[in-house]
């Protein structure tokens, strides 16, 4: 009769061995992650768009007057981008239905209407929103370039850049310069649908 080998148990330091790897584990990987700009929730800096000579740059600054404290959310304000050398014509910021933040600011741009609708047509997806339709605004003439995108605050935020005609003005010279008007309207949606 043979008989059964002896029963072992796992000893506490095998034990204490395999914790200590896995705490080791996860604080490299940690380490390198953060290191290397792991995962973020500041969007990508947008490249140049091709074909144009529209450089994008943040629009925080430009947004300053119309942003409330904590609204819209941070991740939602550093994915706005607008044409280099635009400028603030004005801007309104009002509460619409159900309390839902609501801003529109206007600006001008030394480009084609073109240049500008293209700009907003690329730089948008590569700062993180999801470009919804390019056509006629709901209210007013020119171009639309409508997005979407999931704010950190629990709601969808919705942007549109409309873009209207060129218009022309005689500079010094007698050339002619274009300056294409432009809106970015800015709002809290209730139904993400």
């Amino acid at each position: 009769m043979s008989q059964a080998p002896p029963r072992t148990t796992p000893s506490p330091r095998a034990a204490l061995v395999v914790v200590t790897l896995a705490i080791l584990l996860l604080v490299t990987f940690g380490t390198v992650s953060a290191m290397l700009g792991g995962s973020s929730n500041s969007p990508r800096q947008p490249r140049r768009p091709t074909g144009t000579t529209l450089l994008p740059v943040r629009a925080t600054a430009a947004l300053e007057s119309i942003k409330q404290p904590g609204v819209p959310p941070n991740n939602v304000s550093d994915a706005i981008y607008i044409p280099t050398h635009s400028h603030v014509i004005s801007e309104h910021t009002s509460r619409a239905g159900l309390g839902l933040f609501h801003a529109t600011v206007r600006f001008q741009v030394q480009a084609s209407e073109l240049e500008v609708i293209d700009f907003f047509k690329k730089v948008m997806p590569q700062a993180g929103w999801r470009v919804e339709n390019v056509g006629p605004p709901h209210n007013g003439g020119g171009i639309e370039v409508l997005g979407q995108i999931a704010g950190s605050d629990g709601w969808y935020w919705q942007i549109g850049a409309i873009v209207a005609p060129t218009t022309f003005q005689t500079a010094s010279g007698g050339a002619l310069n274009g300056m294409t008007p432009f809106t970015i309207e800015l709002y809290q949606q209730n139904d993400p649908d």
